[in-house]
């Protein structure tokens, strides 16, 4: 019998998609209008088709929704470089959308650090 995988392949995918987006995000993106853009969760689905993509952004000039909405105007390019270095069989449909976790975790601390003062 083989030995169980330590991680779910959807999981394994994840850490995949995750690291060729960051490079491309870092290399391709325009920061100049989104600023630097965190990728801080994906979510790949059961039958490894869809993911979704939570964005963070620092220093940006516009709003976050509109970040995401101009990343989501370059889908078809990125999917198309995810694509060409992913290892899978199927290029899965990505989506993105803003997530305002660490902004939570910020707001979090600084309530923190105020209460031991």
């Amino acid at each position: 019998m083989f030995p169980s995988r330590p991680y779910r392949r959807s999981d394994r995918l994840s850490d995949e998609i995750k690291t060729i987006l960051s490079d491309i995000f870092l290399k391709d993106l325009p920061t100049n209008k989104i600023g630097i853009v965190t990728i801080t969760k994906v979510d790949v689905s059961s039958d490894l088709r869809t993911v979704k993509i939570g964005l963070s952004f620092l220093s940006n000039s516009i709003d976050e929704n509109d970040a995401v909405s101009l990343i989501n105007i370059s889908k078809k390019p990125i999917r198309y470089k995810l694509g060409k270095r992913i290892q899978s069989k199927y290029v899965p449909d990505i989506s993105f959308f803003y997530d305002d976790s660490l902004k939570k975790v910020d707001h979090i601390d600084r309530k923190i650090k105020d209460l031991k003062k």
